[in-house]
């Protein structure tokens, strides 16, 4: 029994997905081009949260250190994400690195600064209220941090779509046994465990408005109220 030749919507997300992939060997024959693209949804993210206050960029450092030494979640995201980058620094040279953080899920780095910009989200609500109004509300605020993550999930399911090229099987059977960002109970389906760590951390984030008092800034409120 012959297959059924691809419809136009599975050439069309084959192509999308394959130009995707085709970001990260560009940026990879730049010097310190991959860095920079790794590092430059969370750098944005930074300018666009902290910038708008007064000498907000000055005390950018200051701040960070409080919300890291002061929050939980902070501190989980943010020694997540040193130990994520130092693992693989140490083990790239002998392939895939598949243990340590990598071994439950393919993205260990990106959770660690997801994770680490929701507290500081936080933050600058909160400086919003204390320090006076800044050039953005806080819908907007809570908004970068939504665009930082569509950021990094589009860079994530790029850097798949290259390495799936470049070690092929190995790479895929990684992908059916691992999860996206978080480790998933449905394994073997792509989208719904990349859909499964994009919900778990909207539910993380909104769930942190709310414990802040930040209700009317929450998904929930909006479209579930």
């Amino acid at each position: 029994m012959e297959d059924n030749p691809p419809t136009f919507r599975q050439k069309l997300t084959k192509r999308l997905l394959d130009g995707m992939g085709c970001l990260v060997p560009l940026f990879q024959s730049i010097p310190y081009g991959y860095w920079g693209l790794m590092s430059a949804p969370f750098i944005l993210f930074l300018v666009g949260i902290v910038a708008p206050f007064p000498s907000g960029l000055v005390q950018l450092p200051w701040r960070l250190s409080i919300i890291v030494a002061t929050t939980p979640l902070a501190l989980i995201g943010f020694v997540f994400l040193i130990y994520s980058v130092g693992y693989f620094l140490l083990y790239k040279n002998e392939g895939l690195v598949t243990k340590g953080p990598y071994r439950f899920i393919r993205h260990p780095q990106y959770l660690g600064v997801l994770l680490f910009t929701i507290p500081l989200t936080l933050e600058s609500m909160r400086l919003y209220a204390t320090d006076g109004p800044s050039y953005f509300t806080r819908q907007a605020m809570v908004f970068i941090w939504y665009l930082q993550l569509l950021a990094y999930v589009v860079l994530a399911v790029a850097e798949e779509q290259y390495i799936l090229r470049t070690h092929g099987k190995d790479y895929a059977e990684y992908i059916q046994r691992t999860g996206f960002l978080f480790p998933c109970p449905i394994r073997g389906v792509r989208w719904f465990d990349i859909g499964f760590s994009i919900t778990l951390l909207v539910v993380v984030m909104n769930v942190s408005l709310l414990l802040s008092g930040y209700i009317h800034h929450t998904f929930f409120y909006y479209y579930l109220w």
